[in-house]
């Protein structure tokens, strides 16, 4: 069941985004700050990916100019804001947190959509 609207869950994903990569640009990336803020953007987004009621699925975004690693991009069923996605999560921490099964069918739903 979800507690949050597609709505409200991709603002708060933004917000905390933001909010992480200020944190590394003044305290530095291994700062505990911008740690807490990573995690707690990537577990919004897990909570996004496993509800089947928000309707996003996965797919790897090659226009990252800056991307240090593959990332996939979370695309929603509709614009929040004007925007398409809930920001990137990189393809590492996506393996290491979604099942094989979970993975397909995340990334599945792009060639069905």
């Amino acid at each position: 069941m979800s507690y949050w609207t597609l709505e409200s869950l991709v603002r708060e994903i933004r917000a905390i985004n933001s909010a992480w990569k200020a944190a590394r640009e003044y305290y530095g990336s291994g700062s505990q700050v911008a740690l807490a803020l990573r995690e707690t953007k990537s577990a919004l987004q897990f909570s996004l990916l496993r509800d089947p009621v928000y309707k996003v699925y996965l797919k790897i975004d090659t226009d990252v100019d800056d991307a240090t690693e593959e990332l996939f991009g979370i695309h929603l069923p509709q614009a929040v804001d004007g925007v398409w996605d809930a920001a990137h999560l990189p393809v590492r921490v996506a393996q290491e947190h979604f099942t094989d099964e979970e993975l397909a069918r995340l990334t599945n739903k792009a060639n069905n959509s």
